[in-house]
């Protein structure tokens, strides 16, 4: 009996097999498997795609409020582990006057490098919620305009949704809070590196310092921060906003 020659891989993959008991067993793999969902004409209709997309951004917002209970969380903890830190380290130094200057050059570093990030995290969720709050109401826009006609007070029920944003007044001050903190812990940071570098001894709080050049480089660094702050939030988000306001 003569051998049946074999076909090349690439005939055998393009050319289906003949054999039947592979074609029904084919046919009974494909009935367990999920089934397969075809987009159709209706499937396209803008409502659906608006639907969509206004199901999508709503489920954002409800993940950019939990990261944003997270962040507080975390920038809480973050405080709780350096305050607890320093005065582990406080405990554990010599109480000398180099000593405290060095430990507070270096609380007041970490402190301020923290917030920085927190302040930075904090713009961006405020960024996103704004974006994605943004795409919202520009939805709910185009129903009222379409159903107006047919339900006159239809702008009524979206009222507040459209006019008011929690992002405006309390990211405001959180914005400013970090704002200031940060700017302290670097003001602070070089009024002990200052006075280190002149061989300035610490004077009461009360008291006015023999040598002003300390407390002037304080307060030109503290402006300095303030500034930089404003800047970053006024061309990252602020800016943004306004985009978004004169597009709508």
């Amino acid at each position: 009996m003569s051998q049946q020659l074999k076909q090349p891989f690439w005939y055998r993959f393009l050319r289906p097999s003949n054999n039947t008991d592979a074609s029904l067993s084919t046919l009974q793999n494909l009935n367990n498997l999920t089934e397969v969902k075809i987009i159709t004409e209706n499937d396209l209709k803008i409502e659906s795609i608006l639907m969509e997309e206004f199901r999508f951004r709503g489920d954002f917002l409800k993940q950019i409020l939990n990261d944003t209970t997270s962040t507080f969380n975390l920038y809480f903890l973050f405080l709780g582990i350096s305050i607890s830190g320093i005065s582990v380290t406080y405990q554990l130094i010599d109480k000398t006057l180099q000593s405290l200057q060095v430990l507070a050059i270096l609380s007041f570093i970490l402190l301020g490098i923290g917030n920085t990030l927190f302040f930075i995290r904090f713009i961006s969720l405020v960024h996103n919620y704004e974006r994605h709050k943004a795409v919202l109401n520009d939805i709910r826009e185009y129903y009222i305009k379409h159903l107006q006609s047919q339900i006159p007070d239809i702008r009524h029920v979206f009222r507040i949704s459209l006019a008011h944003s929690f992002t405006r007044t309390y990211a405001s001050i959180v914005f400013f809070i970090f704002a200031v903190l940060d700017s302290l812990c670097f003001a602070v940071t070089a009024l002990v590196l200052s006075e280190l570098w002149l061989h300035i001894d610490t004077v009461p709080f009360f008291s006015l310092p023999s040598d002003p050049h300390p407390y002037i480089i304080t307060s030109l660094i503290f402006i300095l921060f303030l500034i930089l702050h404003s800047l970053f939030y006024r061309f990252t988000l602020y800016n943004d906003i306004k985009k978004l306001e004169k597009i709508k």
